[in-house]
């Protein structure tokens, strides 16, 4: 169903695709992307119609770059990553370099993108603490390495299981913001710092990556079960709000 504030009025449309393992989706030019493990599927609002682009491999994450192409990352059987774009509305496909990414095998992997169309990628080793932050600007032909991190403040990718495993990568003014089980982490990409706090990890609900937007200067949760992943799932009326530091 689509909503137009201005009638105030409610609109059947068209049916979606069969859509399975989705990674993302995205508010797009009027209608929306969703980001599938091995396509690109976008809703054409004015034309009330679906279209899609094959991604070439599995995805497990993605972003929508200034440009309007999505860009996308894949873990492939040899445990390497992979690299695509596309663009929504005419289909056409591109895949992006992963020389200056180390060997792997990876396990986790999470991509975002600036407003100048710079990808960042977040990326961990199997069985390891820690993080990986490369850089792709636009017109290189290889990623450079930002920072290596074993904080744990500057999390790779949605865990599975337990919702207290989620995690939130988010572009914000220059700013990389990492959240996950009240663990905030806020990489500087102009000084290469990191700046690490933790709220409450006590109390539900609590800021996780599945349950957790940016608003403004704010993190802000609603009714998600505490950050305790081995305590029972309860999920209040509640909301938490967390203030960024400028």
């Amino acid at each position: 169903m689509l909503y137009s504030p201005d009638s105030d009025t409610w609109r059947a449309a068209a049916a979606a695709p069969d859509i399975t393992d989705t990674v993302d989706h995205f508010a797009f030019d009027g209608g929306a992307v969703v980001l599938s493990e091995d396509a690109v599927h976008q809703y054409d609002a004015d034309a009330d119609d679906w279209s899609w682009t094959e991604t070439g491999f599995p995805v497990v994450d993605g972003a929508l770059m200034a440009s309007g192409q999505v860009a996308f990352v894949g873990i492939d059987e040899g445990r390497s990553l992979s690299f695509g774009a596309a663009d929504p509305v005419s289909g056409e496909y591109q895949r992006l370099p992963s020389q200056g990414i180390q060997e792997g095998p990876w396990d986790r992997a999470a991509l975002v993108a600036s407003e100048q169309n710079e990808l960042w990628l977040v990326s961990a080793r199997s069985e390891s603490d820690r993080t990986y932050l490369h850089s792709l600007r636009e017109g290189d032909e290889a990623w450079t390495l930002e920072y290596e991190d074993e904080s744990q403040y500057l999390q790779a990718s949605e865990g599975l299981g337990n919702p207290a495993d989620t995690v939130l990568l988010i572009w914000d003014q220059g700013d990389l913001v990492s959240v996950r089980a009240g663990a905030i982490g806020i990489f500087d990409t102009e000084t290469s710092t990191l700046s690490t706090y933790q709220a409450d990890n006590d109390v539900a609900p609590c800021l996780l990556g599945g349950y957790t937007v940016l608003a403004d200067t704010q993190l802000v949760s609603w009714s998600g079960p505490s950050c305790r992943s081995d305590a029972p799932l309860s999920y209040p009326a509640e909301g938490l709000s967390v203030e960024l530091p400028n």
